[in-house]
C-alpha cells in the first residue's frame, strides 16, 4: 500500500506478504522505502485504494516512525 502526498508522490508504504501481515513499512530510519525511490506519481500506479484508517492502523501496528 502506498499513500500520497498532496502533490501526488509516493508519502510511506506499507508491504504486506499474503496472509496480510507487515514485511516492510518506509521510509525508516533503517530503509527510505522502495516505491518513495522511484519518481512515479499518483497516476502511474493501478489498484484500489484503501480508506485512510486501514492505512493509519496497518502503519501503527508496524511500530515504524517515519523520518
Amino acid at each position: 500500500m502506498i499513500e500520497f502526498d498532496e502533490d501526488g508522490a509516493p508519502w510511506r508504504e506499507i508491504g504486506l506478504d499474503q496472509n496480510e501481515a507487515i514485511m516492510v513499512a518506509g521510509p525508516s530510519i533503517h530503509d527510505y522505502g522502495f516505491w518513495l525511490d522511484t519518481n512515479m506519481r499518483y497516476a502511474d500506479f493501478k489498484g484500489e485504494p484503501v480508506a485512510g484508517e486501514y492505512f493509519e492502523k496497518l502503519w501503527a501496528e508496524s511500530g515504524v516512525v517515519a523520518p
